[in-house]
């Protein structure tokens, strides 16, 4: 079998590269000398450079393998799919039409399926709370999505003329084959019922202290689901129309684990000689279109997740957002940023912070660390931390006197932050 990869460009797809087996029982990833000979050719990662050298299964398989989900939701595929969850491409296989960035995977041996969308119902909606393991699993099997990912997520599209805030299922839509998702929907667990609110409320606060952040809110027609807006899916003119629904042109983007070529359970900071600020202060700079900014934008976010208690901040936390054109590549807006130490977990951060691991454990003198592994000013970077500071205090007390479940979360949210907030107010005096 042959595995064919292709890329959305300027609102149509062309194939880039395909996987092929060869006579030593390997799998190569080999870009096609028609894409190399394109002015337009651009690599799919920096972890994989335009060559004609084909790349073995050691090189390609962290930034591939980092396109299909994680934990249960890629157990349950697996089960149902009867592959081995290490078989990341024949996933893609089966998923590959609707992946995050504007990728497109199709066997040779794949009957093309039809792209168009099915109206979503209140029961599907209904059935998403009741086993969204299964849902969100037989959601990605129809559509034939991969979201990369641990959390439960699937994506839905939704008209450019309707209101996420308040749209009902019966406005929403699952797309079908390689027809576009719009948006990521993220259901609550029984475990953790106030996640979505949690969400909100930690993403309103980063946008209030300065990051550009994915569009995102709790719904309101929706019962406890968390909606956050694709920023790799844009409107532009020229778009496509599917069964009369215009659709977004897909961005192409990679997690800082695929830009390192490195698999996904590397993503958390381990216990050897290895410094994850620093790479990925030296990512940006190698690979953003704007260095200077984004360098400083990343260290604003560790600040934030920070006095947010996010510590599932970690390497697929972070992306790099490539323009249509495929050639500009600046920091993408924040995502999946949570209080996490209100949740039960244990509070070992996923990139160390100076030379704490455990974000209790972190003082004023590693955010001197902190600047010295992103190549920051220290004098710049205390500036950034005491705005962070304030405008976190400030968002925080309002986001506290809202009603319900808002300002019940956020109360809880600024208490846990509280001595953090002192922390970082210390360094940036």
């Amino acid at each position: 079998m042959s595995l064919c990869v292709m890329r959305e460009f300027q609102g149509e797809f062309e194939p880039v590269g395909s996987f092929d087996a060869v006579d030593t029982g390997d799998i190569i990833f080999s870009y096609s000398e028609r894409y190399l000979s394109q002015k337009s050719a651009a690599p799919l990662s920096a972890s994989l450079p335009l060559r004609r050298e084909p790349f073995h299964s050691n090189e390609y398989g962290g930034f591939f393998s980092g396109m299909i989900p994680e934990g249960p939701v890629r157990a349950e595929l697996s089960t149902r799919f009867q592959i081995p969850q290490s078989d990341y491409l024949s996933m893609l296989a089966r998923l590959g039409e609707e992946c995050v960035g504007a990728l497109m995977f199709r066997s040779d041996d794949a009957v093309e399926s039809r792209a168009g969308f099915r109206p979503l119902t209140q029961a599907d909606a209904d059935e998403l709370h009741k086993s969204e393991i299964v849902e969100i699993a037989n959601a990605m099997q129809i559509s034939r999505l991969s979201l990369a990912g641990a959390q439960s997520k699937t994506g839905w599209y939704l008209p450019r003329s309707a209101d996420a805030k308040t749209a009902g299922p019966g406005q929403w839509m699952l797309p079908i084959g390689s027809a576009p998702s719009t948006h990521i929907i993220k259901v609550a667990s029984g475990k953790h019922p106030d996640l979505p609110t949690n969400e909100q409320v930690c993403m309103d606060v980063a946008q209030a202290s300065g990051l550009c952040v994915a569009g995102s809110f709790a719904s309101e027609a929706l019962n406890n689901v968390f909606i956050s807006e694709r920023y790799d899916r844009v409107w532009a003119d020229g778009c496509s129309i599917v069964e009369g629904n215009r659709t977004p042109m897909r961005l192409h983007q990679e997690d800082f684990c695929q830009a390192l070529g490195w698999p996904s359970f590397m993503k958390y900071e381990n216990q050897q000689n290895t410094n994850y600020m620093a790479m990925c202060g030296r990512l940006l700079r190698e690979q953003s279109s704007n260095a200077i900014a984004d360098v400083q934008i990343f260290g604003r976010q560790v600040a934030i997740d920070y006095l947010l208690g996010n510590c599932d901040s970690h390497l697929k936390n972070h992306s790099l957002l490539l323009g249509p054109n495929w050639r500009s590549k600046r920091l993408s807006p924040a995502y999946d940023i949570v209080c996490t130490t209100i949740l039960g977990y244990d509070h070992n951060l996923g990139i160390d912070i100076g030379d704490h691991r455990v974000i209790d454990e972190v003082d004023a003198k590693d955010f001197e660390f902190v600047a010295e592994d992103l190549s920051l000013p220290l004098r710049r970077y205390r500036a950034i931390c005491c705005e962070v500071a304030e405008c976190t205090k400030q968002k925080l007390g309002e986001l506290s006197e809202a009603s319900g479940d808002l300002g019940r979360v956020a109360t809880q949210i600024f208490g846990d932050a509280a001595p953090r907030i002192k922390v970082l107010e210390q360094f940036a005096s």
